[in-house]
C-alpha cells in the first residue's frame, strides 16, 4: 500500500512540475528562451548578459502588448536574431494556443528562411511539444520552410524586400535587419528598406492601430532603418556594447509609462562578458571610429558637417578598366621605425576620363623597412603610375635613401595646412568622380576616415594620401588636355 501511494505521489508531482512548466512557459519570455537555448543552439551554451536580460524583458512587454511599436537597436553578436526570430514567435505561438501570425522578415532571404526553420525545429521539438499538450501542431499540408501554419489557425510567415507579402495579414510583425551592412552606404538600397519598413509592411497587419510591431538591428548610419522607428517615436530599447562617458544610460518604458527595463551599468562597464576593453580596442581600429560608433555603441555619425560627405563615395567598381588615362602610387608616412602612434599609407589611383578609381590601399602602422618593402610592392604591380611620396619635416634622410633605392620617386612638399589642401579636391569628391572598390575589406575604415576629417582628426593618413592623389591626377588630365589643343 505504502508503495502505490508512493508511485500515486510521484505521478502527481511529475504532473505538478509540467503544469508549472507550462505556466511559466506561457508566462515570461525570458524562462522559455532560457529552457529552449539548447535547442535553438546545441553547440553554445547560454551566456547570460545585460543584453538578454534587456532584450527578453522589451519582447515580453510587447507580447503582453503593452508596447506596440518597438526598436531595439543593438550591436552584433547579442543573439538577437535568435531571441527575436526564432524564440520570440515560438513563444507568442505557445501563450496564445497556436494562433498567432507571426511575419518575420530581413533584408536577406536566406537569413530569414534560416531563421524559420530553426524556428519550426524548435516548436516540434519534444520539449514544447510538452509544454502545449500536443493540442495543435504545424499542418502537414501547409509546412514550408519559409511558411507554415499551425492547426488552430496561427501561422509564421517570412518577408524580404522584393519579396512577397502583398496579400498576406499578420498579428505579430518582427524585422531583424532591414538593411545590409554592405549596403550602408546606397542610396537606392536605404531608401528602398525604407520604404520597405515604412510604407508597405503597416499596411500587412490586421489590425494597423493594435497589433506590435518590432523593427531589430544595428545602427549604422544616420539614415538607417533603426531612424525611421526613432522618428515616429516608438519605444526604443538602445544597448550599447559598452556604457561610455556621454552616453545616457537606456530607460525603456511602455506605452502607459511603466518601466520595462533599466540600463544600470557604470561607466566603462561592457554589455556582455565575452567583449571586454581589449576585445572593444581592437574593432575600433579594425572597424574605424565611425562604424564602431554606429554598430557597437549605437551613436551613427552625423556628417553633415563634414567636408566629405559619405554620399560623396557610393560609386563601386568589381572590375577595372583595362586601361587608366593616368596612374598615381602616393605614400604618406612618419618613417619612424617602430612607430605605434602613425600609420603609413599607400594608395593607388587611376583617372579615366572625369572618373578617379581608389585601385588600392595599404596601411599599417610600420616604420621604414616595411613601409619600404610594401612601396617596392606596389610599384612592382604598377610599373607605370608615378609615385608621390610626402617629404616630411622630420624625414630627408630617410627620403633620400628610399629614393635611391627606387629610382623615380617624386618627392612632394606639403602646401598650407592639410584641411586647405584637402578643401582643394573636395570638388572633385562632391562631383561623384570617386569610384570605390566594391569588396576590399579596409574600404569602410577609409569613408569613415575621410567622412570624420577635421583639423582635429587623430588620423588622417589616408586622406593626406587622397589629396595628393587626386591633385595630382588633375593636373595629369589638365596637361592631356592641353596637349590637345
Amino acid at each position: 500500500m505504502a508503495v502505490a501511494t508512493a508511485k500515486i505521489s510521484a505521478t502527481k508531482l511529475a504532473q505538478l512540475q509540467l503544469a508549472a512548466r507550462k505556466e511559466l512557459g506561457r508566462r515570461s519570455f525570458a524562462w522559455f528562451s532560457r529552457e529552449a537555448w539548447p535547442i535553438m543552439e546545441p553547440t553554445r551554451p547560454l551566456a547570460e548578459s545585460i543584453a538578454f536580460t534587456a532584450i527578453t524583458a522589451a519582447l515580453q512587454a510587447v507580447g503582453d502588448k503593452r508596447i506596440r511599436r518597438l526598436g531595439i537597436a543593438c550591436p552584433p553578436g547579442v543573439s538577437k536574431s535568435l531571441l527575436g526570430v526564432v524564440s520570440f514567435p515560438a513563444w507568442l505561438e505557445l501563450r496564445l494556443g497556436g494562433a498567432a501570425r507571426v511575419m518575420c522578415g530581413s533584408y536577406s532571404h536566406g537569413f530569414a528562411v534560416r531563421d524559420s526553420r530553426r524556428c519550426r525545429d524548435l516548436i516540434t521539438s519534444r520539449w514544447y511539444r510538452e509544454l502545449t499538450g500536443n493540442v495543435w501542431t504545424i499542418r502537414d499540408d501547409a509546412n514550408r520552410g519559409d511558411d507554415y501554419w499551425f492547426s488552430s489557425g496561427g501561422r509564421r510567415m517570412i518577408v524580404s524586400p522584393g519579396g512577397k507579402s502583398m496579400g498576406e495579414r499578420c498579428t505579430f510583425q518582427v524585422i531583424d535587419d532591414a538593411l545590409a551592412g554592405g549596403d550602408v552606404h546606397s542610396t537606392p538600397k536605404k531608401r528602398e528598406a525604407l520604404e520597405w519598413i515604412g510604407t508597405m509592411l503597416p499596411s500587412r497587419l490586421e489590425d494597423p492601430e493594435n497589433d506590435p510591431r518590432v523593427i531589430i538591428g544595428q545602427r549604422l548610419i544616420v539614415d538607417d532603418p533603426m531612424s525611421l522607428p526613432i522618428e515616429r517615436n516608438w519605444k526604443i530599447l538602445t544597448l550599447p556594447a559598452v556604457l561610455e562617458e556621454g552616453i545616457e544610460p537606456c530607460e525603456l518604458y511602455d506605452d502607459l509609462g511603466e518601466l520595462v527595463w533599466r540600463d544600470t551599468r557604470k561607466v566603462g562597464e561592457p554589455l556582455w562578458k565575452l567583449l571586454g576593453n581589449s576585445a572593444l580596442d581592437a574593432l575600433r581600429i579594425d572597424l574605424g571610429p565611425t562604424a564602431f560608433a554606429a554598430q557597437y555603441l549605437q551613436r551613427p555619425h552625423d556628417d553633415s558637417s563634414s567636408m566629405f560627405k559619405r554620399a560623396y563615395f557610393e560609386r563601386r567598381w568589381t572590375i577595372l578598366p583595362e586601361k587608366f588615362n593616368a596612374m598615381v602610387i602616393t605614400l604618406d608616412a612618419s618613417f619612424k621605425a617602430g612607430t605605434k602612434s602613425d600609420y603609413a599609407v599607400i594608395q593607388v589611383w587611376g583617372s579615366l576620363g572625369g572618373d578617379r578609381y581608389l585601385i588600392d590601399q595599404w596601411r599599417k602602422q610600420e616604420g621604414y623597412t616595411e613601409t619600404a618593402k610594401a612601396l617596392r610592392e606596389m610599384r612592382s604591380r604598377f610599373p607605370f603610375a608615378k609615385c608621390l611620396v610626402e617629404e616630411a619635416a622630420n624625414g630627408h634622410a630617410v627620403l633620400d635613401t628610399l629614393m635611391r633605392e627606387m629610382p623615380g620617386i617624386i618627392a612632394v612638399k606639403p602646401e598650407g595646412g592639410k584641411f586647405a589642401r584637402a578643401a582643394t579636391v573636395e570638388p572633385i569628391c562632391a562631383s561623384g568622380a570617386i569610384v570605390l572598390p566594391a569588396h576590399a575589406p579596409w574600404i569602410n575604415v577609409w569613408i569613415d576616415e575621410v567622412t570624420t576629417f577635421s583639423p582635429d582628426a587623430k588620423h588622417d593618413d589616408q586622406v593626406d594620401a587622397m589629396v595628393y592623389a587626386l591633385r595630382e591626377l588633375q593636373v595629369a588630365n589638365a596637361a592631356k588636355l592641353a596637349a590637345r589643343w
